[in-house]
């Protein structure tokens, strides 16, 4: 939503942090972590990443994560992705801007319509959504 919200305005030069609405839990040294350096993409959780099936196994299975990989990217996932709990982290606004505008509002609607448990595959793709070699065109 904020990222649709916002766009016109990123700037390409800055750092985005993005959290949760209580983010102490998954990241209790959160402000320590923020800085105005980041370049790409980087996970604000203190823990090493996790790994994540298509179906959201071993931590949750039952998350939808290669269906929305395939609705969101338009092609089949890995066999796994790597994420940090709590989706959590800082993007610079080049990583942001990478994709137009329509790419984040299609996401956002896919989000807000179904009644399931995209929110959890969506904190499994953020890495994979900023990464610089994934972004075509």
């Amino acid at each position: 939503w904020w990222i649709d919200r916002h766009y016109n305005r990123l700037g390409a030069k800055a750092v985005y942090g993005f959290v949760q609405g209580d983010p102490f839990p998954h990241t209790p040294d959160l402000f320590a972590r923020l800085d105005d350096t980041t370049v790409g993409f980087r996970p604000l959780s203190p823990s090493e990443p996790f790994r994540s099936t298509g179906n959201g196994a071993p931590h949750h299975a039952g998350v939808p994560v290669a269906a929305c990989h395939e609705r969101w990217f338009g092609e089949p996932m890995a066999a796994e992705v790597e994420f940090w709990p709590g989706g959590q982290f800082l993007v610079d606004g080049a990583s942001l801007l990478r994709h137009p505008r329509g790419f984040y509002r299609r996401i956002y609607d896919d989000l807000m319509v179904r009644d399931g448990l995209e929110p959890w595959a969506a904190e499994r793709l953020w890495p994979a959504m900023f990464a610089e070699e994934r972004v075509r065109g």
